[in-house]
């Protein structure tokens, strides 16, 4: 019993120790960076005012179960740490400088280094696989999508964003050889194959 609660108290702080904290910074009209952040869950996010009035307040396109956040940003509310615990994609702005394009979004992935995955069904078919140079991605539904190419350790290799895509061809020459996963997201849903680069 001891051993069993020693081992899952070290999984615990193993867990926790590779928690990162990402910053955005509100000055101006802009949040900084507004994209881009692809994070964990655990993970935290800060966002830190330098100058105005602002908030960082999310919209309704974040996932579902996840906690909505309103914050002021000001001089005597100078940062805000929102930690997600669920995987998504999350949009936020701020409420006073929406209109002028004050608004930002962050990707959330699961604990284990990719989103939380249905695969009983995929939206998605890739081949060749294992691939030499160039693999082709066939969608199922010809929707909005992010795309993400991760390495086993779970570093991001490639995002891409489609407004609409019925198929696209990845370049991977460039890329070594190893194990990866492609996510596609699409409407919240996220679902993952994996993919060998092999030149």
């Amino acid at each position: 019993m001891k051993k069993t609660l020693l081992l899952a108290a070290l999984c615990c702080m193993t867990l926790s120790s590779f928690a990162t904290k990402y910053t955005v910074s509100a000055s101006g009209m802009v949040f900084t960076p507004a994209t881009g952040i692809t994070m964990h869950v655990g993970d935290t996010i800060m966002w830190v005012w330098v100058d105005g009035v602002h908030t960082t307040t999310s919209t309704s396109a974040i996932p579902s179960g996840a906690a909505p956040w309103n914050s002021n940003l000001s001089s005597s509310v100078a940062s805000f740490i929102y930690k997600p615990t669920v995987a998504g994609t999350y949009n936020y702005q701020c409420t006073f400088h929406a209109s002028m394009g004050m608004t930002g979004s962050f990707t959330v992935l699961g604990a284990t280094g990719v989103m939380q995955v249905n695969n009983s069904v995929s939206t998605f078919s890739v081949f060749p696989n294992p691939v030499t140079n160039i693999v082709h991605v066939q969608f199922d539904s010809d929707i909005p999508a992010v795309l993400t190419l991760t390495s086993v350790e779970g570093k991001e290799v490639i995002r891409k964003q489609y407004a609409t895509v019925s198929t696209t061809d990845l370049d991977l020459k460039n890329v070594p050889n190893g194990i990866y996963s492609i996510c596609v997201m699409q409407h919240g849903q996220v679902n993952k194959q994996q993919l060998v680069v092999s030149h």
